[in-house]
């Protein structure tokens, strides 16, 4: 009994251990180094990120709201609103994304064209389009790369869309690495699987609990002379697991019950002969034949009465009193 209790433990600090390395192999697939974070190009009042701005008048100064962040560049009507700046070095962040809805995206890199949703039109890095149609336009997670000597290049994004209050919205990107895919490939493929094995380890734990739950059970069972001995708390067991009334909880039932009554306990065996054919009937297995009330009760109080209720209080011993009588004149 120790030597199977010892096992026992030695599972579930093995499953405990695969669980734990799971976690640690999932974290690090999901957790970028530094040089591989993303670094968002934004401008806010505190920290310009050395953005200017254009409109057709020229040089504009852009206008910030509460918390310090952009709210827009001033100019009226429909047009567009260019953003300059110099790139930095680009280390592991090759690549430029953008995300914009109803708004229309020129990027240039000192002067040179890397992105544009007017292909039709000729794009220059020194003139505004004119009479361009942005609405519908709209993409999440446009990525544009970048060749390896941008750092100290003059980034250009001229962003095409309506003013709101007197305001145009200029579009800024994210420069990431492309650990962002793989990421993306991880999450689709690492989280799945991790449910996946966290479930079934939760399942052997689970299983594991019972069977402990169970074994310790059948032994209090036994030692206490309960009816039944250990087979009456197992018989407890299966009806809490396979309560309810779906098909497959009274069929773990019936089929549970089988095992417990005819293969564990077994007993006396009858010779039967039905139909020309002979086979052995298992008393103990006529205990099965209780399933039949138990199904049939719909969870309300039958008929109640005192004289019924002690009337069920005396069947018990008056019907072992009566088969004892019985047995008895049969065996004079």
């Amino acid at each position: 009994m120790k030597e199977q209790r010892n096992r026992c433990w030695a599972s579930a600090l093995v499953l405990a251990l695969a669980a734990g390395l799971a976690a640690l192999c999932f974290l690090r697939l999901s957790r970028p180094d530094g040089a591989q974070r993303d670094s968002y190009l934004g401008c806010t009042e505190e920290d310009s990120g050395g953005w200017t701005f254009f409109t057709e008048e020229g040089l504009a100064e852009p206008v910030f709201g509460f918390g310090g962040y952009l709210d827009g560049i001033p100019a009226e009507g429909t047009g567009p609103v260019a953003a300059e700046r110099a790139l930095g070095e680009a280390g592991q962040r090759r690549f430029l994304q953008f995300i914009c809805y109803g708004t229309g995206l020129q990027v240039f890199l000192d002067g040179k064209l890397l992105y544009t949703d007017f292909p039709e039109e000729e794009n220059r890095a020194d003139t505004f389009l004119e009479g361009v149609d942005p609405e519908g336009i709209q993409y999440d997670g446009l990525r544009l790369p970048l060749p390896s000597d941008c750092a100290g290049k003059r980034l250009r994004v001229v962003t095409y869309g309506p003013s709101v209050d007197g305001l145009r919205q200029a579009v800024f990107p994210t420069q990431v690495s492309r650990f962002s895919d793989a990421a993306i490939q991880a999450t689709g493929t690492v989280w799945p699987v991790a449910a996946m094995t966290a479930r079934v380890i939760l399942g052997l734990f689970l299983l594991l609990v019972f069977v402990l739950v169970a074994l310790a059970g059948m032994a209090l069972g036994t030692l206490g002379m309960v009816d039944y001995y250990g087979a009456g708390v197992l018989t407890v067991l299966i009806f809490y697991i396979f309560r309810g009334r779906k098909w497959w909880c009274l069929l773990g039932q019936l089929l549970a019950l089988y095992w417990v009554n005819v293969e564990l306990l077994g007993g006396l065996m009858y010779p039967v002969r039905l139909l020309g054919m002979e086979f052995e009937l298992c008393q103990q297995g006529l205990a099965l034949l209780a399933l039949i009330p138990v199904w049939l009760y719909h969870g309300r109080q039958g008929h109640h009465s005192k004289p019924f209720q002690y009337a069920c209080y005396a069947f018990y011993p008056v019907h072992m009193l009566v088969l004892a009588i019985v047995l008895r004149c049969v065996n004079r």
